[in-house]
């Protein structure tokens, strides 16, 4: 699971660069908000763990929910991005 969670950025950096060689449209656009997408919840993700490193870890139930939802739904518009610069470049 860490190896997948970690080599995401660099999956998204290396189709990036596989894209950005096709002779059709830029896909940079895309691209850019998958890696921002990743930046987004790997950030929201540290702060929770720091939270909880911190000895605060009283959260409410909205608060234990929200670091996988967010990070379902990163993973799933990442796809998306990718599948649609992908198509773009088709």
């Amino acid at each position: 699971m860490l190896v997948a969670y970690l080599g995401t950025p660099l999956f998204i950096v290396y189709a990036w660069v596989r894209l950005a060689k096709s002779p059709s449209r830029q896909v940079a656009w895309p691209m850019a908000t998958a890696l921002g997408l990743w930046l987004l919840q790997a950030a929201v993700l540290l702060y929770f763990i720091a939270i909880c490193m911190s000895g605060h870890c009283t959260l409410t139930p909205v608060e234990e929910i929200a670091p996988p939802v967010l990070l379902g739904v990163a993973y799933l518009a990442i796809a998306y991005l990718l599948w649609f610069a992908w198509r773009q470049s088709a």
